[in-house]
């Protein structure tokens, strides 16, 4: 899970991963890739020196055994980037090539190669979280799915209605990533 554009806001989401038992893993950058760039262990960071331009990041526990749920169940979460096929990124197209199943937006589900074997669920835009709830459904099924999402995932609403749905109780085994 990211969280962008801390600032203000930092106290709140530190207090939130400390409720969550996950402070000790989670990371902060700040400035990444500019002058001024910092890194560190989120709860090592002084909330007054905390600029908009901050993330904080809890690593996914996707290698954590899970007690139920079918074998090989996933969910994904993938962007198209900004364009067709060939600007899929690597991760993307691992991810793509592993699914039996890709989940979205039809318009976006066109920009993604079609594969033989591979079930496609496309659906209207407006429609996210039931996209969600039906991609950790197939999951829940053993089903290793895709859900695409245009652009990037974490922007563009998809990560967020996939987490806020697998943090229902129904679906708390089933692993997913973004």
């Amino acid at each position: 899970a990211v969280v962008m554009k801390l600032g203000r806001t930092f106290p709140a989401v530190r207090g939130a991963f400390e409720a969550s038992g996950r402070l000790a893993e989670a990371r902060y950058v700040e400035r990444a890739t500019m002058a001024g760039e910092r890194t560190g262990d989120l709860a090592d960071i002084d909330p007054a020196s905390v600029p908009y331009f901050s993330v904080a990041v809890l690593p996914s526990r996707v290698d954590t055994p899970r007690p139920s749920g079918k074998a090989g169940g996933e969910v994904v979460v993938v962007g198209t980037g900004p364009a067709g096929p060939l600007w899929l990124t690597p991760e993307t197209r691992g991810a793509l090539a592993a699914a039996d199943d890709v989940v979205g937006y039809t318009t976006y589900l066109d920009r993604v190669p079609v594969r033989p074997g591979q079930a496609r669920h496309g659906s209207d835009n407006k429609v996210e979280s039931e996209r969600a709830e039906f991609a950790l459904d197939l999951a829940r099924r053993g089903h290793r799915v895709a859900v695409v999402s245009g652009g990037d995932p974490g922007v563009f609403a998809m990560a967020t209605a996939v987490l806020e749905a697998a943090s229902q109780d129904e679906y708390a085994d089933i692993p997913v990533r973004v």
